[in-house]
């Protein structure tokens, strides 16, 4: 080794010394909706992981992960599941999940916690599917930085009030002691707030809402206390409101009529 090589040697050793490690990024999972029923990989890595939903299918795609609560069973939750859905909610923890139409795809990221995990597809009869969260450096990969930052509070979003149109990364995190959901609907610049409140009112009859004067633009399914996720949305100038309709077991309400319900100015 020459006396030039010995020192570009020495000076790469030293800058290794005093430069952090570069954050690694995430690789991309996939959970894909096909022919034969879900796909979830059987083993995903603990710590910021990125997903992509792909529904290859001519049917609707909505996905929920979730995580089993310590001691739960995969034959406990299966039990639980055929009872109904309230029966499994005290036997896991709510990552979230979205809606994915007919030969479509949707990249969300989770900070997933060792423990095993399970994706339920509410929007067809296709089977559970488990996968394992073990291993990895949970502290490798650096959580994606958010243009939108939502607080999911008891009972209120944490939210601007006005943002910009176009794409950008939503990161949402429940921060209240209950489980939370957000929709956003586009809504007619000239709504009144008395027409907001019976309009909000009637969405909670999912047979009332396909006609009333609203487009759902997002949803984001139920996220369980002190989670938290991230997707991309693009959305177009206009007006929104963002709701959660989940029930408070408590007093019955619903979380929107408790305080969940805040409007969404995007400007040009």
């Amino acid at each position: 080794m020459n006396r030039v090589t010995r020192i570009l040697v020495l000076f790469v050793l030293a800058l290794a010394a005093v430069v952090p490690a570069f954050a690694q990024e995430a690789s991309v999972q996939v959970i894909e909706l096909g022919a034969d029923g879900l796909i979830v990989p059987a083993e995903l890595p603990a710590g910021i992981v990125n997903v992509e939903f792909v529904n290859t299918t001519d049917a609707p795609f909505a996905p929920l992960v979730a995580r089993l609560n310590e001691g739960v069973t995969t034959e406990a939750l299966m039990e639980a599941l055929g009872q109904g859905p309230e029966a499994s909610l005290p036997l896991v923890s709510l990552l979230g999940g979205t809606q994915i139409g007919p030969q479509s795809e949707f990249a969300a990221t989770f900070d997933l916690k060792p423990g095993t995990h399970v994706v339920l597809n509410f929007a067809g009869e296709s089977a559970p599917q488990f996968f394992t969260v073990a291993g990895g450096d949970a502290a490798a990969v650096e959580a994606p930085e958010g243009d939108v930052n939502v607080s999911l509070l008891d009972f209120a979003f944490s939210l601007p009030t006005t943002i910009s149109a176009g794409e950008q990364t939503w990161a949402l995190e429940n921060k209240g002691e209950q489980w939370h959901e957000m929709g956003i609907y586009r809504i007619d610049d000239s709504t009144t707030v008395a027409e907001l409140r019976n309009i909000m009112q009637q969405m909670v009859s999912s047979d009332a809402a396909a006609e009333l004067p609203v487009e759902q633009v997002a949803f984001w399914m139920p996220l369980q206390q002190h989670e938290r996720a991230w997707f991309d949305l693009s959305l177009d100038a206009g007006t929104y409101v963002v709701v959660c309709f989940l029930p408070d077991f408590a007093s019955g309400h619903a979380h929107m009529n408790l305080g969940m319900v805040q409007l969404l100015t995007v400007s040009e």
